[in-house]
Parts: C-alpha cells; sequence; structure tokens
C-alpha cells in the first residue's frame, strides 16, 4: 500500500543528483578576525558567578521568576555590570541597580561577591535574618577552609619547587580572592547583629 501511495505522489524534481546524505555543504568556517581579550573573559566569568549567586538568592527566598529585584552594589560591581552590557540583570532577574550607599537598612538580603558586599532588595517582604546568619556563617566556615588550603600549598616547598610560576601565581590570587570574601562575609555578619 505505501508503495503504490509512493507511487501516485508527484516526485521532488531538484535537478540534483541522489546522495546518501541529506546535507552536503561544508561546515562553515569562522574567522575570528578580533581576538577575545583576558579582561572581557574574565568580566564576563565574573559576571556568571554574580548571576549564580544572585540566582541562589532568589531560589533560597522563593523569589517568582519574573519578580525584579533591586541590587545595591559597590563601584566596582556597577563598572563590571556596564561593562557587561545588561548581561547580569536579564540573567539574574534585576530591575533596577544602585549604588550600595541607597540600600534599605531593613529589608535587604546581603551576599558577598569578589571581596565586597552586594544587597538585595525586592527579594521577598519578610527576610529570615536567622538564615542569613547561618548562610553567612557557612560561607564563612567555608573561606575559611580554603585559605587554609591555599596556604598549605604555598608552604608546602614541594609545591613551590615543582609547580609552574603560573599555578603558584594562580594559587597566590585564590588566597587573595578568598581571603577578601572571608572579610566581607565577617563584615556582613557582623552587619546583621
Amino acid at each position: 500500500m505505501l508503495d503504490e501511495r509512493a507511487a501516485k505522489e508527484p516526485q521532488l524534481q531538484t535537478g540534483k543528483p541522489d546522495a546518501e546524505i541529506l546535507a552536503n555543504a561544508s561546515w562553515p568556517k569562522i574567522e575570528i578576525t578580533q581576538s577575545l581579550s583576558a579582561s572581557l573573559i574574565g568580566d564576563f566569568n565574573s559576571a556568571d558567578q554574580l548571576v549564580s549567586l544572585i540566582r541562589s538568592m532568589r531560589a533560597e527566598q522563593k523569589v517568582k521568576p519574573k519578580q525584579t529585584i533591586e541590587l545595591y552594589a559597590p563601584d566596582p560591581v556597577l563598572d563590571l555590570l556596564d561593562r557587561v552590557n545588561g548581561y547580569v540583570q536579564i540573567l539574574a532577574g534585576i530591575g533596577e541597580v544602585k549604588p550600595l550607599l541607597e540600600a534599605p537598612s531593613g529589608d535587604s538580603t546581603v551576599i558577598t561577591f569578589e571581596g565586597t558586599e552586594i544587597k538585595i532588595s525586592g527579594l521577598n517582604s519578610d527576610i529570615d535574618l536567622d538564615a542569613q546568619k547561618i548562610r553567612l556563617e557557612k560561607l564563612i566556615v567555608d573561606k575559611e577552609k580554603q585559605i587554609n588550603g591555599f596556604k598549605g600549598r604555598l608552604s608546602n616547598e614541594g609545591y613551590l619547587s615543582n609547580a609552574k610560576p603560573e599555578i603558584i601565581e594562580e594559587t597566590r590570587n585564590l588566597l587573595a580572592s578568598a581571603e577578601a570574601d572571608l572579610e566581607a562575609a565577617q563584615s556582613s555578619l557582623a552587619n546583621l547583629d
């Protein structure tokens, strides 16, 4: 029955020879005329981290996906947001971005990002201070473990003599970043009391 129906249907005339594969064009060749700068890649890596932090905070506070929030950030973070041109705002559901000094004192949640304190408001009307304290205490413990690990590596003679200089420098940078995050988290926890 299928053969009868196939015989009755008109055949598509393409003028091309039959082939075993449907597509026979080669893959496009993309020529990158501009090289991506390390700072641009760093900016988007930082932006991704910020989006992840904000999304996890939204999930923790059970904020609806379409509900926008306000972000209050220090100048370095505001500069990052400008450089990535709305990327964070769109992916994290941020309605307004304002300087940290304009943050409301009572109903904002504090997060630490790259050694700075950022405040978010508009998550929920009743912010659970105990949950924030628990989250910050856990973050402090995690950062202390990271710092001890990095310090342990940097004090190990075997690591210092065998590792490449760029790996050692990366470990030092990670240590400095973890110390800045720890300081910001401790400051945020002190401000909650």
